[in-house]
């Protein structure tokens, strides 16, 4: 009796732990959502933002890689899928080949070998709104550089998740301009103006003294002949007065 229940003990002991070890599996397994890592795709990012919702963060307008509509040859296929994304409300959605949505980006990839499709719309860095939509098969893959896509330079009509606000307009910017301040040169020109006045005041004063003694010089002389002239004058006078 002892042993038999000992045993019954330690199987259901055992099945519990198998339970308990099941459920700890699936819950790892459901931890990994199709998007759990920053993800780009040659300068288009997925990422997680300040709320920790991922994104999509396209890099600015390329028009090698814009398309108007979602036509012929691999763009063609994305048509459809295309327009059913942009009149959903999230900005990151899974679409199986039927176009049913399977999920964002908590969606766990299992794709039980359907065709997956994935479709983004965010804003660039340019402030241009885009839209993208490319095929998948695996978790953090925005496929590879050569997978075939569609972008067009548009966005959904209404977004819930966060990720973007559409139908903005691009911001004006404004650039501010701080006026200069005036500079004032100082120079030597008015010592320079000043030394040369002097100079050519001295020289002017000694050339008026030059003139000066020329003239009292002159002056001189005349009075001298003018002396000289009455002197004799009066000689003569004398000497005719005692004849």
């Amino acid at each position: 009796m002892h042993l038999a229940s000992s045993s019954v003990s330690y199987k259901a002991l055992l099945q519990t732990l198998l339970s308990l070890l099941t459920i700890n599996l699936l819950s790892i397994s459901g931890a990994h959502a199709a998007i759990t890592t920053p993800v780009n795709r040659n300068n288009d990012y997925v990422e997680a933002n300040s709320k920790n919702t991922f994104c999509f963060y396209p890099k600015a307008v390329d028009p090698s890689n814009i398309d108007v509509a979602c036509v012929g040859g691999t763009k063609g296929d994305f048509a459809s899928v295309m327009e059913k994304h942009l009149n959903t409300t999230t900005s990151i959605n899974y679409f199986s080949g039927s176009l049913e949505r399977l999920g964002g980006p908590e969606w766990v990839y299992n794709s039980g070998g359907r065709k997956i499709y994935l479709c983004l719309s965010g804003r660039a860095g340019d402030y241009s709104y885009q839209t993208m939509c490319t095929t998948v098969t695996k978790d953090n893959s925005l496929g590879s550089s050569t997978t075939p896509f569609c972008k067009v330079q548009t966005a959904q009509k209404r977004v819930t998740d966060g990720c973007y606000v559409p139908n903005q307009p691009a911001p004006t910017l404004t650039i501010a301009t701080t006026p200069r301040a005036a500079v004032v040169t100082v120079t030597k020109s008015s010592t320079a103006t000043t030394s040369t006045i002097t100079r050519t005041s001295a020289a002017a004063s000694a050339a008026a003294a030059s003139e000066g003694v020329d003239n009292a010089g002159v002056g001189l002389s005349g009075y001298l002949l003018l002396g000289g002239f009455n002197l004799f004058i009066y000689s003569s006078l004398v000497t005719l007065y005692w004849l």
